[in-house]
């Protein structure tokens, strides 16, 4: 809940539009009629690949609370997101609230696995790898009772979107967020150096914990979450995340800030970009 803190609506500049035709726009144009029951869901393949869809994670903040401003006081809760990993786990996003860390969930390399952990966790805004294949529906047809899957989730999938998970750019996008607050990067950078989030949880006292504004957060929670994200580190090699985050912060701007880029899909296009 320490997104809470800082994460508002002013974080984001959102255009919309084509590219290179985009005009302003707002967090609505992401994620339009947002309700009370959201859950996001991000599909990710590739070592911390969640954190080329940041800026739409980070947009369930100012969304999740504004809704209900007592989820961040009298009663704080974090928001739903969920992570599936593909075939193997790709590395701790806790430091984005990914909390608890059973919302990263492992699925096995195949579409209607995935796509069954998409409906059971209730998801209701979609991100999909722009540089996943597309796979023929037909998987779903093949499967026992596949078809009332595809039907619940043609339903209740509100929002599907591709996004870069190599450099937070999709194809042909038509819709693009900048971050505005250095903050925000701030967080990527503690996801890709877990080491420096297990010495915070290491090191905090209940003044620490107060000051930060996490809610209920106990110093028994962290004591319970350090060996978590200890063991978690082993998930990707300290090599690759030096390199993710020296990629990422050629990116930034002069502020500190980036820019990504979505394409809107519909049900179907997203479920047919589920595995690589």
């Amino acid at each position: 809940m320490h997104l809470s803190k800082f994460v508002t609506r002013e974080s984001f500049a959102v255009r919309i539009g084509a590219d290179g035709n985009r005009k302003s726009g707002t967090l609505e144009d992401l994620f339009p009629d947002w309700g009370m029951t959201e859950r996001l869901g991000i599909v990710l393949s590739k070592p911390y690949g969640a954190i080329e869809a940041s800026l739409a994670l980070l947009a369930m903040t100012p969304l999740f609370y504004g809704l209900v401003p007592e989820r961040a006081t009298t009663k704080p809760q974090y928001p739903p997101i969920f992570l599936f990993h593909i075939d193997r786990m790709h590395g701790s996003h806790i430091m984005l609230d990914v909390v608890p860390h059973r919302y990263e969930v492992l699925v096995e390399n195949d579409p209607y696995a995935v796509l069954t952990a998409v409906k059971d966790y209730g998801i209701t805004r979609l991100m999909v790898p722009d540089e996943h294949a597309e796979h023929d529906l037909s998987y779903v047809e093949r499967a026992p009772l596949g078809w009332t899957d595809l039907r619940y989730l043609r339903e209740n999938l509100r929002s599907v979107y591709a996004y870069g998970q190599e450099n937070g750019f999709a194809r042909s996008s038509d819709i693009e967020i900048t971050s505005a607050d250095p903050r925000l990067e701030e967080s990527v950078t503690q996801v890709l150096r877990p080491e420096e989030s297990i010495k915070v949880f290491s090191d905090a006292t209940e003044e620490s914990l107060a000051k930060k504004m996490i809610g209920e957060t106990s110093l028994e929670d962290l004591e319970a979450l350090t060996p978590i994200v200890a063991e978690r580190m082993n998930e990707v090699r300290a090599e690759e995340r030096a390199r993710l985050l020296a990629d990422r912060v050629g990116r930034r701007n002069a502020e500190g800030n980036i820019t990504q880029a979505y394409r809107k899909l519909s049900v179907d296009d997203g479920l047919s970009r589920l595995v690589p």
